[in-house]
């Protein structure tokens, strides 16, 4: 369960960060 939570919590961290970088790079 914890590495669930991990891997969760990673892949929502790394979709905020991609997003973030889309929008950067989008203008």
């Amino acid at each position: 369960l914890l590495l669930f939570v991990l891997v969760d919590g990673w892949t929502m961290t790394v979709a905020s960060l991609a997003a973030t970088f889309a929008l950067g790079t989008g203008g």
